[in-house]
């Protein structure tokens, strides 16, 4: 397998050796890509090459998420467990030459970059916003309020969800958030 030119080899010399692994892509939609736990987070990058007359384009897309927090979104959603919810995403972009040492350096300082950031990412202030900023508009952020309410269990928020979803007002949730997601919800709280 390469990308424009660049081996799995090469991904290896260049984040393998700072703890960071390969993980191939399962399913159609999936990217191979680099991953390294920071308990209790994990920092994923996909990183694409493209290669133009004046060098190699390197771009790394880095996804951090928190596998506890995503194993309780995948339960809200009756979902099976491994997908991985962004807590937050950024991109990385370089030009190097085709010198193999470049591209190393490049690479190595790009995955740096993104470990200061993980080492910088404050979760308790994430799910703080979590909770108290539920978005207007339908999309996947009311579920991620929903997860941190439910983290927090804050059931007495859930259950005036719950409570409103029965008598017909939806909140303005999203369409794929249901009565069962949210008395799935309501239920984890519980158990907090």
């Amino acid at each position: 397998m390469s990308f424009a030119g660049v081996s799995v080899e090469r991904l290896r010399l260049a984040g393998f050796s700072k703890g960071w692994q390969l993980e191939y892509a399962t399913g159609p939609h999936d990217e191979d890509r680099l991953i390294k736990d920071m308990p209790p987070l994990r920092l994923g990058m996909r990183v694409q090459f493209l290669d133009l007359p004046e060098g190699i384009a390197i771009t790394a897309h880095a996804t951090l998420s928190r596998p506890d927090f995503s194993a309780l979104i995948n339960a809200l959603m009756n979902e099976p467990q491994g997908h991985e919810f962004p807590l937050e995403v950024w991109v990385l972009e370089a030009l190097a030459d085709r010198a193999l040492i470049q591209f190393e350096d490049i690479l190595s300082k790009q995955l740096s970059e993104s470990e200061k950031r993980v080492e910088s990412f404050d979760w308790n202030s994430k799910l703080e916003h979590f909770i108290h900023h539920r978005p207007d508009s339908p999309g996947t952020r009311q579920l991620a309020h929903l997860a941190a309410l439910a983290y927090k269990g804050d059931l007495s928020k859930l259950l005036d969800y719950q409570d409103a979803f029965a008598k017909g007002k939806r909140l303005n949730f999203a369409t794929m958030i249901s009565s069962e997601v949210m008395e799935r919800a309501v239920d984890i709280a519980a158990l907090r």
